[in-house]
């Protein structure tokens, strides 16, 4: 099935015929005055006029097919527009970039790119797709999970999971229904235990989540019932947790509150051996990178262990987080993750989207991230990898994973993880219309390159401006 185009023109066209016909029933009620009434009368032939203007322009233009473009425009709750896709069958194909495909990745790939392919081949359940989070579940089987709906917040917007094993994907499986109330950014996590947890959130918005889970331990093949929360436990916001030695859980966790959720703060939880889950700190950034009063703009962190080598005196845990004003921030915690450094901004772009960092078994750090200045969904046109050898002192900038050269198409909210058998799997929501799935051989990232995507690209700072250890009480 080929979907036929309409252009943005023509959803102009309707919002104007709505507003439209609400004037004019106001007008056969004599809501107006007589006044009023010779006013409108006026404004209605001209919007008539443009009206059919505009009509006859957008029927001389030629179709354009989507391949998967979004058809019916909808605002994002952090302001991205985009455009849920019908149900398609160029989407049955795995996108490997054929040239003069619709796939708007760069021309030539990155030689450590092993494979690449869209979730969803031959059955999409909802029209739009986003947030995914992806787990090896067991050797060589991995699962991701994302939400799905009409679109974000809306009503029908359940969490669904698909497995991949032997090079394919299964077909998406419902694992949290929404029940009236649309469901938020899964999180698979696997402890060492071999438990496995699905976080999510329900809520009507951000600004009033309710943190659920559900856990398996038969790696995904079924479920327990939803288990709330408690009061004040949001879970982990998008990122995967990470475990410590002595089997306690970080969960990378913020806040949205305030006047329609603007307010934003980081809050570190955890998860204990025994499944029982508390508030560790919370912290936020102002405008000018320093503690937070009033502003409050960071959410969403991701951890990973600090190295020995950069730590000095001793190991911690880094953070990097998401904020609202075009750099990622940073900060470094004690070995318990209970005691932070103010954070600061880094040089690591962050058009307010959500990224994710992974490390390496060799002790390098990848991060899969919005390259770009750009606001609201023109931001997300561009997903980048960066390395780290100095666990993100500084940044090198590798390769562009998709690139949309201009046009309103997102790609954003990755997840990548490290396989047991060393490669490295990103998950990522693709024009909001699919989960795109890209396997890195890591050993093919070379020090010193800067990817034929980046040649003019210099270093990105990331902790040079944080202490290497924590010495402050715990508060």
């Amino acid at each position: 099935m080929v979907v036929v185009e309409k252009t943005i023109n023509i959803d102009i066209i309707g919002v104007i015929r709505e507003r439209l016909f609400v004037l004019l029933r106001r007008y056969r009620r004599r809501v107006f005055t007589d006044s009023k009434k010779r006013i409108c009368r006026e404004i209605m032939r001209v919007v008539f006029v443009l009206l059919s203007l505009l009509f006859f322009i957008a029927s001389r233009r030629p179709a354009t097919a989507l391949h998967g473009d979004r058809a019916g425009a909808f605002i994002g709750w952090h302001g991205e527009i985009t455009r849920p896709t019908a149900h398609s069958s160029h989407l049955a194909q795995p996108y490997l970039n054929a040239k003069g495909s619709d796939h708007q990745s760069t021309e030539v790939k990155h030689p450590s790119i092993a494979f690449e392919t869209l979730v969803m081949r031959d059955h999409k359940p909802k029209p739009s797709h986003h947030a995914s989070s992806i787990c090896e579940v067991s050797s060589g089987q991995f699962l991701v999970a994302w939400f799905a709906g009409q679109f974000e917040s809306k009503p029908d917007v359940g969490i669904y999971t698909a497995r991949y094993q032997n090079g394919k994907w299964s077909n998406p499986e419902l694992i949290v229904h929404p029940k009236g109330v649309p469901t938020w950014n899964p999180v698979l996590f696997k402890r060492s235990n071999g438990d496995l947890f699905l976080f999510y959130k329900h809520g009507r918005t951000p600004a009033n989540w309710k943190g659920y889970y559900v856990k398996s331990r038969d790696n995904g093949n079924t479920w327990s019932a939803s288990v709330a929360l408690p009061n004040g436990i949001i879970g982990p916001a998008k990122n995967k947790p990470l475990e410590l030695d002595d089997g306690t859980v970080l969960l990378p966790s913020s806040n949205e509150f305030g006047l329609r959720g603007k307010d934003w703060e980081i809050v570190v939880e955890a998860m204990t051996m025994e499944d029982e889950f508390k508030t560790y700190s919370r912290f936020a950034v102002n405008e000018k990178g320093g503690v937070a009063n009033v502003q409050q703009r960071v959410i969403q962190p991701v951890f990973w262990k600090q190295s020995m080598s950069a730590g000095g005196a001793g190991s911690g845990i880094r953070m990097l987080a998401r904020s609202r004003s075009s750099f990622a921030v940073a900060a470094v915690g004690d070995s318990t993750g209970r005691i932070w450094t103010d954070a600061v901004f880094s040089q690591i772009p962050c058009p307010n989207t959500g990224f994710d960092v992974v490390k390496l078994r060799d002790g390098r750090l990848l991060i899969v991230y919005n390259h770009s200045f750009k606001h609201a969904i023109a931001g997300r046109g561009v997903l980048a990898l960066a390395v780290s050898y100095d666990d993100g002192d500084s940044w090198e900038r590798v390769m562009r994973l998709e690139d949309s050269g201009g046009r309103l198409l997102e790609f954003s909210y990755p997840a990548i993880i490290q396989a047991g058998d060393g490669m490295v799997h990103v998950t990522y929501t693709w024009r909001r219309a699919n989960i795109k799935h890209v396997i890195i051989d890591p050993s093919k990232i070379s020090a010193g390159e800067s990817g034929q995507s980046f040649k003019s690209s210099g270093m990105l700072g990331g902790f040079e401006k944080l202490p290497k250890t924590i010495t402050r009480d715990i508060v």
